[in-house]
């Protein structure tokens, strides 16, 4: 199971993301009891914001990626390593960026004797400048079965 943050501040950009969550059963006492796990990842996300002249003043963009359908000895349809893979962070010098995501603890869609592991996961984005700062955010759920649901996007 992976969970970990990183914390990068490169100039005026600030990068504080959640990097995986999984949804796995508890009693699996070792890796190798999971198996059949397939990758996924979404089509590209993005915010951005520009002026009234039209030039991008801060932009992300990113995938949502993740392991799913995994079996615990031939049972279930887990998740793992879920989460937003950045693919382009930008700002102009006079503006900034922060950018965390997170990730809920594990749900069941399925039922006990066939489990379908769920997670809600969420990207927030802050760009502000000298005037203005604006939040957006976009949230998914996605589950072991590769099925996955927008729950709420800005600018998506």
């Amino acid at each position: 199971v992976c969970l970990f943050v990183f914390d990068v501040l490169v100039d005026h950009l600030r990068i504080m993301v959640l990097k995986c969550h999984s949804a796995v059963p508890e009693n699996a006492t070792s890796w190798i009891d999971l198996e059949n796990f397939k990758n996924w990842q979404s089509d590209l996300f993005s915010f951005k914001f520009k002026n009234g002249v039209g030039t991008t003043l801060t932009q992300f963009d990113w995938v949502w990626s993740c392991q799913y359908g995994g079996d615990y000895q031939g049972v279930g349809h887990y998740l793992t390593n879920c989460g937003a893979t950045i693919k382009k962070i930008y700002a102009v010098l006079s503006e900034h960026v922060n950018v965390t995501g997170k990730g809920s603890a594990p749900f069941n869609y399925g039922t006990h004797d066939d489990p379908i592991g769920g997670l809600d996961l969420q990207v927030i984005m802050e760009s502000n400048g000298k005037f203005k700062k604006t939040v957006v955010g976009c949230q998914i759920t996605m589950m072991g079965n590769s099925t996955f649901d927008i729950v709420q996007c800005d600018q998506h």
